[in-house]
């Protein structure tokens, strides 16, 4: 179905526009190939036109970002309107942050109507309940023992998914409105994937890494890296470049999406209608 398989390590921080902590790399069909991998600092930019760039291939292709594309649907509707789906989200997002450049979604979480609904700064507030605020994938990942996502509503710390998030969202509206239903965005589009040219998803690389048994580790070095890659049916990792749990993120999980999907991994299999609707779900849950 794939004949080339990319993961992508993302952030949604402000500045710099250009960062380590945005990475890329690819991997063709065939596990005589290992992954090969962008060698210089990307911006959120920098990805888009990587992604448009690929749709001129001719080759149907799977991308898995580390965001998410989605909220817990019952968190969703109080923020952002009752019955609210994915590509309605994906909008209002867009719409909230047309003059912000290289995707940067500040203006969500900076808005009185939602400000509240994100813990930005100090401590812990008392509405930061995860039994509400996890979506179903993410339960789903916690008990099959795959890692513990961070909250998407979280902007607080270093991890700070949840600003990438919502700048995944703006990317995925904006290679939507430029490529219709030649890019789909897996779960919400099933009905697209024959037909699409390209197809993104949702990965969380600790998952990746869990499966190759390494647990929690924070993967920064060759022989570390090329573990988890043997794991996965992939050739060593032969660049002598500096690594970073970035760059390796973003190389262990093109590794992973391959492996997965020659593995029998169904995009098809039936989930949840929320999941479907507006929270979205993590590829290899």
């Amino acid at each position: 179905m794939f004949v080339q398989f990319i993961g992508i390590d993302w952030s949604g921080a402000e500045k710099p526009v250009k960062t380590n902590s945005i990475a890329l790399a690819t991997c063709l069909v065939s596990n005589d190939y290992a992954p090969v991998a962008i060698q210089s600092k990307l911006s959120r930019e920098d990805v888009f036109h990587y992604i448009c760039d690929l749709m001129q291939s001719g080759q149907k292709v799977f991308v898995g970002i580390d965001c998410n594309f989605g909220y817990a649907k019952s968190v969703a509707e109080e923020t952002f309107g009752n019955d609210i789906k994915y590509s309605a989200l994906w909008q209002q997002v867009e719409n909230l942050n047309i003059d912000n450049k290289n995707l940067f979604a500040g203006n969500v979480w900076k808005n009185p109507r939602y400000q509240d609904r994100f813990w930005t700064k100090g401590k812990q507030p008392d509405w930061f309940n995860l039994d509400t605020l996890r979506r179903i994938t993410e339960k789903a990942a916690i008990e099959q023992l795959l890692g513990t996502p961070e909250s998407p509503f979280k902007l607080i710390g270093a991890k700070q998914v949840g600003k990438g998030g919502l700048a995944g969202m703006r990317l995925v509206h904006q290679l939507k409105a430029k490529f219709g239903d030649r890019i789909a965005v897996w779960p919400f589009e099933q009905a697209l994937l024959n037909s699409a040219r390209l197809v993104i998803t949702e990965i969380y690389p600790r998952l990746f890494i869990k499966y190759a048994d390494k647990g929690n580790l924070k993967v920064r070095d060759h022989d570390s890296l090329n573990v988890v890659l043997s794991k996965l049916d992939t050739k060593a990792y032969r660049c002598e470049d500096v690594l970073n749990d970035h760059l390796t993120d973003a190389i262990i999980s093109s590794a992973g999406l391959r492996h997965f999907i020659k593995k029998g991994y169904s995009l098809a299999s039936e989930l949840p209608a929320a999941a479907l609707d507006i929270e979205g779900w993590i590829f290899g849950v």
